[in-house]
């Protein structure tokens, strides 16, 4: 059994109104399909929240979706005969509860239960409150030692400890092996820093570092991604004035990977199939110097409006945004590289969003793969002799990512496998026959794919 540290007490023993924000938004994420990064964002933005509310509100938000499978092992622990038939409050004000038993350090547990007897007391009924004292109040940290004990294999071991399908953990556990599963398993589990993409267009890491520095505000540099800045995670930092200027974009660092696995040059003709809000798009543009042309679609209107105002936000005018599905784009012509970032999985984003672990099924990964198939297929068809087709996933299952690549390799054989791009040589990473995987713990941020195919001549 792998020893797990207690993570830091970001709570304090009076925060109601933090656990009860935190309540809030957990209700939204697990009884209304919501996700967790777009309310959390939402709710944080109300100024009558504390610093101390948001602190709370963040370490309960994402301690109870990450450990979800764990707790409510634990809770079923207390029932007669391991189980329990609760209420959707019920079980939502226990998971924080045993959450904050489990992992927060200063607070005496009296103290925890006292602050979610109130809670169970505004959404319980007198009866469930009453259930709820009686389990707290036999609830230890020994309780999560022993039910990892007694898993009765590694796969179940890992999918109880980490919250995750027994699927997932026999894919990547049999793919990447023990050591390396692990260690992403553990980073999913962490707090993210804040990352930001610079834009070279209006301003320069250099200056965005100085003027920082003459605020007194801590901000780091990659030191493997050019133009991508963070603030460590729960530093609380929110550049809202440099995103108005187009200075800064929120992006992880896995995905401002992507660009530059493109690689785009000023002048080029750019295809990116499945733009979404544009935000690689934007990256690609800023990458070229504004100078060239990028014809992004997607086949959600509502997103390819959102590139058009984040473009001009930017200060880039390349750009030419349509509504398209990408499987049956049309005739476009040839482009130099084309972007294929495809809908899939995200279990490379659940560090951000821990939600999808109790989402995804095996059945949805087989269908997004016939739409990766299906979109690589299109996507052939636009690039010119010598120009580059570059397929990216923030996935970290096979299935979606080195399958997908030799499947494609083997059925055009006009296609050839690039391993070596210089502008993400030096980004720690797992290598693969056919391309790249940045692993959670490699890049401390998300994961993500990318594989690089260069067209004949």
């Amino acid at each position: 059994m792998q020893t797990r540290k207690k993570e830091p007490a970001t709570t304090d023993s009076g925060n109601y109104k933090g656990r009860k924000t935190a309540y809030r938004v957990l209700h939204r994420v697990l009884n209304g399909g919501a996700y967790s990064n777009i309310v959390l964002n939402n709710v944080l933005e109300d100024k009558s929240l504390t610093p101390g509310d948001r602190r709370t509100t963040t370490f309960l938000v994402y301690g109870v979706l990450r450990n979800l499978n764990l707790l409510d092992a634990v809770f079923r622990s207390k029932a007669r005969k391991g189980k329990i038939t609760a209420t959707p409050a019920l079980l939502l004000a226990s998971r924080m509860a045993i959450f904050e038993i489990l992992f927060q350090k200063k607070i005496p547990k009296y103290a925890t239960i006292s602050e979610y007897m109130k809670l169970a007391s505004a959404e319980c009924s007198k009866g469930e409150t009453r259930f709820l004292n009686a389990c707290l109040r036999r609830v230890s940290y020994k309780d999560m030692t022993m039910l990892l004990e007694d898993a009765e294999n590694d796969v179940q071991r890992m999918a109880l400890e980490f919250s995750c399908p027994d699927w997932f953990i026999e894919s990547v556990l049999e793919y990447y092996g023990t050591e390396e599963t692990l260690k992403m398993l553990r980073t999913g589990n962490l707090g993210m820093p804040s990352y930001y993409r610079v834009n070279r267009i209006r301003t320069s890491t250099a200056e965005i570092m100085e003027m920082y520095a003459m605020q007194h505000l801590e901000v780091n540099a990659s030191s493997h991604i050019r133009d991508c800045i963070y603030f460590k995670a729960g530093q609380g930092h929110h550049p809202s004035r440099e995103y108005g200027a187009g200075w800064l974009t929120p992006q992880d660092a896995s995905t401002q990977i992507i660009a530059h696995a493109v690689a785009p040059q000023p002048g080029e003709e750019i295809l990116d199939m499945c733009c979404g809000r544009g935000t690689k798009a934007a990256h690609m543009a800023e990458l070229m110097g504004n100078r060239g042309r990028i014809y992004a679609c997607d086949i959600h209107a509502h997103k390819t409006a959102l590139l058009g105002q984040e473009a001009e936000r930017l200060g880039i005018n390349i750009i030419d945004a349509h509504t398209a599905d990408a499987t049956d784009i049309g005739e476009l012509g040839l482009f130099d590289r084309v972007l294929v970032d495809t809908p899939c999985s995200g279990t490379g984003t659940f560090r951000r969003r821990p939600e999808l672990k109790q989402r995804l099924r095996p059945a949805d990964v087989i269908e997004l793969m016939r739409l990766q198939r299906r979109l690589l297929d299109s996507a052939a068809q636009h690039v010119k002799p010598g120009g580059r087709l570059v397929y990216a996933t923030c996935s970290v299952l096979p299935e979606e990512n080195d399958d997908m690549a030799a499947d494609f390799l083997e059925r055009h054989d006009a296609f050839l496998p690039v391993r070596d791009e210089p502008a993400i040589a030096d980004i720690p990473q797992f290598k693969t026959p056919f391309g790249s995987i940045f692993l959670p713990h490699q890049v401390q941020a998300c994961g993500a794919a990318v594989y690089i195919m260069v067209r004949k001549s």
